[in-house]
Order: structure tokens, then sequence, then C-alpha cells
């Protein structure tokens, strides 16, 4: 199979993409901690629920963007979708773990 010339684009974007997604739960959480009462105030949201939501949301996301890059640009992404869906998994459960005082 003859892979095209920007697919290594492809699977940089990829791995980008899917770090950025791991690690944003992370940014967010950094940027609003001298801020987390105030946002409660302004707009009701608590921050634990709103980085819960990022962090399993944004796991989801990373374990089918193989097969949505797969179908969208041909095989160009060499990466199997498998072990992707397994740290995706596992992440989850560690957001999961980390907050399950929301959950409860």
């Amino acid at each position: 199979m003859q892979r095209s010339a920007w697919s290594p684009l492809a699977n940089v974007l990829f791995v980008v993409g899917a770090l950025f997604l791991f690690a944003a739960p992370f940014i967010v959480e950094f940027l609003l901690r001298t801020s987390r009462k105030r946002l409660e105030e302004a707009l009701g949201t608590d921050l634990d629920q709103l980085l819960l939501l990022m962090g399993v949301g944004g796991s989801a996301s990373v374990s089918i963007m193989p097969l949505i890059f797969t179908a969208l640009v041909g095989s160009s992404i060499v990466y199997n979708p498998y072990p992707w869906a397994a740290v995706s998994f596992l992440w989850a459960g560690f957001w999961c773990w980390r907050f399950w005082h929301v959950l409860r």
C-alpha cells in the first residue's frame, strides 16, 4: 500500500492532538487554580465536574481518533487503534478515581 506524501504530518498531528486531549484537564486546572471560588460563584460551575468531564471526554475522543483519521484521510495513520483505546480507558479510569467525590 502506498502512503501519501503528507502521511508523516498526519501522524504527528494525531500524536499532538492525543497528547493535548490527555493534558488539557491539567492545563485548565493549573490556569484556574486561583479563581476556583469566583468561577463557582459567577457561573455556578464546579471546577471538579468540569475537569472530570474534560478528562473522560478527552480520553474517549482519543480512543476513536485513529479510526476517524483512517476514515477521513485513508490509511495515513500507522498507529493501531487498540493500544490507544486501552490507554484511553485507563486514563478515563484515572479521572474517575481522582474525582470519585464528584461521582458519588
